[in-house]
């Protein structure tokens, strides 16, 4: 039998870039939109169960249990879907876990992507229609665990209460091609924080998708190893309703030796309703994007408890509007 290609998804076969570039792109997907509506400039402001992702220190800041789901469609139905929890170390484990007993936390996820189908015609071969099949063009599955702890110090020079946070992630990746390449890694994320407490401004260093090639069959393609540093200020202007109002910028260097930057703020009013907007400045496809958060207290969860809806929309030239939806709660 021959076949012939009659539709074509965007993604080549193996990988899920072009040629010359990274593979297991899967790793770099936004997990979040409270981080999507901010362009992505969120490895400063990292304070929720999706710090896994976007900077394992931050993990450090929770308090409480946290729930994380999302889901993302893209052209051509390229679906994507994430689970998380996280959750402070229990008191019991805390001296044993912990950088000098203070806070620590722990987290884990799931995510899984499916991208979309190829329609195929295969003939015969003296070139008469045999018959007409869809392909799986790929899928990948994602597993992930990741640990932090903070302690704090004082700054003589600076007269400040500095948080100092670290924080790892180690990511298991299997990921198939055609229905019939299947390949898998390990990958790794390091991470830091530091929070000036007493003037709202928060820094981050930030290391990515750490680990050996992914090889489909014969063919190798590198991890999309990338450094991130970021910084953040975080307030409450009660003169403008915002508690708080967060500006964020990260910068990033990839092993391609491409540097990008992100820009993004968050405005919280009376910490119920938020709205986003941010800017990835790439050189390449630069990406606008506007977003919204709804926090409703969870009552039946017990004291503290919360449900949390996100929304972003991101507006990529050559590429069109990407939607992303989160959930989450704390408990």
């Amino acid at each position: 039998l021959g076949v012939m290609v009659f539709c074509a998804a965007p993604q080549p076969v193996l990988g899920r870039g072009g040629a010359g570039t990274t593979g297991a792109d899967v790793l770099t997907t936004q997990v979040s939109a409270r981080a999507a509506g901010m362009g992505g400039a969120f490895s400063a402001v990292s304070d929720d169960v999706n710090a896994i992702h976007t900077n394992p220190a931050g993990l450090a800041s929770l308090t409480n249990r946290q729930i994380s789901t999302m889901f993302l469609k893209e052209v051509l139905d390229i679906r994507t879907e994430y689970l998380a929890y996280g959750a402070p170390v229990p008191d019991f484990l805390n001296k044993y876990l912990s950088i000098g007993g203070n806070a620590a936390a722990y987290g884990v996820s799931a995510l899984f992507s499916q991208l979309g189908t190829l329609d195929l015609i295969e003939t015969n071969p003296d070139g008469t229609f045999a018959r007409e099949r869809s392909l799986n063009v790929g899928s990948d599955a994602v597993l992930s665990a990741s640990y932090a702890s903070m302690f704090e110090s004082e700054s003589t020079v600076f007269d400040v209460n500095q948080q100092h946070a670290f924080g790892g992630s180690v990511r298991f990746l299997r990921s198939t091609r055609a229905e019939q390449y299947t390949a898998q890694t390990v990958a790794v994320d390091f991470g830091y924080l530091n929070i000036w407490k007493n003037t709202g401004l928060r820094w981050s260093l930030l290391g990515q998708n750490f680990g050996p090639d992914i090889k489909y069959k014969e063919a190798k393609e590198p991890l999309p190893f990338t450094l991130v540093a970021g910084g953040a200020w975080r307030k409450n202007l009660p003169y403008i309703g915002a508690e708080p109002f967060v500006l964020a910028v990260d910068g990033t260097f990839d092993r391609e030796r491409k540097r990008t930057a992100r820009m993004g703020v968050e405005y919280w009013m009376k910490g119920m309703a938020a709205g986003r907007a941010g800017y990835h400045l790439n050189g390449v496809s630069n990406a606008f994007s506007v977003g919204a958060g709804l926090k409703l207290p969870g009552l039946v969860l017990g004291k503290g408890g919360y449900f949390l809806f996100d929304y972003a929309v991101t507006f990529e030239k050559n590429i069109g509007a990407k939607n992303i939806v989160s959930f989450s709660m704390g408990f």
